[in-house]
């Protein structure tokens, strides 16, 4: 069956000028026709002009701010076009405004449950999504599916291409690939790439930046314990390896200054038994009796109180 033609008036409508002057002529012959008739004559046809405005403006006048798009349907309940942001007139017996499309971001929010990672480990995933979407970006051929779908189920719609794009992903990911460094941030540039590849055609724009936010991502006690802890053995294999690296480079002469270093640290704190193992284990052995700072002064044994560093002897 052939559809009715589309028609769409320009503005101003024409069928807006035409209802306009019929209505001023009759208003015109009933007040010139009330030089011999009653004052509610009058007062009716005025009543009648004002009736016909408000209709007009009712059914007539459209209007969308800024931040929304607005769906005309024709009168037989097919879709005609959508309407940008400002003022525009419609022909009301063909057509009328249905809905109208956000231009601004809409949110959805929602938990992934139990998606289970390749070893088959249950994982819960937090998510919230904002996206914008763009009327002139929908593939040709479903707007009349859109013009009905997206003014009340945009919402529910991203969200589940959402949930797929999760259990796609986490599924084919490690449960050490969610514990890692930046895991949370790669994940929401993954599946905010998914997600508007699955939803391109609906007029969706890019999902970028923190349009997209993950987290937190809840798993069993268990493992999050046994990843923690073999996170801690990693930065310890790491500290450990770095010091390694710097003690390689160290030459004889650093190993000289240390030694003296630490000599004289413990001969601040009066430790004699620390200092010559010190002596010892550097290679400067123990120093000759008569000689050196804990030996007898001048060939002269020790007495109690003689000593400086030490009054007891």
């Amino acid at each position: 069956m052939t559809r009715p033609p589309q028609v769409h008036w320009e503005r101003p409508m024409l069928w807006v000028i035409v209802a306009g002057l019929v209505i001023g002529i009759l208003t015109f012959i009933l007040l010139w026709a009330a030089i011999g008739l009653s004052g509610l004559t009058i007062f009716t046809a005025l009543l009648m002009g004002l009736i016909a405005l408000i209709i007009v403006y009712r059914f007539a006048y459209v209007h969308l701010n800024e931040m929304e798009v607005g769906v005309i349907f024709r009168r037989d309940g097919n879709f005609s076009r959508f309407l940008q942001p400002g003022h525009h007139f419609i022909n009301p017996f063909l057509e009328y405004q249905d809905n109208t499309i956000p231009k601004g971001p809409q949110t959805t929010i929602g938990i992934a449950k139990q998606i289970r990672t390749k070893e088959g480990i249950p994982v819960t995933i937090h998510w919230n999504v904002s996206f914008f979407i763009d009327v002139t970006k929908i593939r040709p051929g479903i707007e009349n599916k859109m013009a009905r779908a997206l003014p009340k189920y945009a919402v529910n719609m991203i969200g589940g291409r959402v949930l797929h794009s999760l259990r796609h992903t986490v599924e084919n990911m490690g449960i050490e690939d969610l514990h890692t460094n930046g895991a949370i941030q790669k994940l929401e540039d993954v599946i905010g790439a998914e997600v508007h590849k699955r939803a391109v055609n609906l007029g969706v724009l890019p999902i970028m930046g923190n349009d997209m936010k993950l987290g937190p991502i809840e798993m069993p006690p268990q493992v999050e314990k046994a990843l923690e802890a073999n996170y801690e053995r990693q930065l310890t294999v790491e500290a450990l390896k770095k010091l390694q690296e710097v003690i390689d480079k160290f030459t004889d002469a650093h190993m000289e200054k240390l030694g003296e270093l630490e000599r004289l640290r413990i001969l601040d704190n009066g430790d004699r038994e620390t200092l010559f193992y010190v002596m010892d284990s550097t290679g400067g052995g123990r120093p000759p009796r008569g000689s050196g700072a804990m030996g007898p002064r001048n060939g002269r044994p020790l007495t109690p109180g003689s000593d400086p560093m030490n009054p007891d002897l």
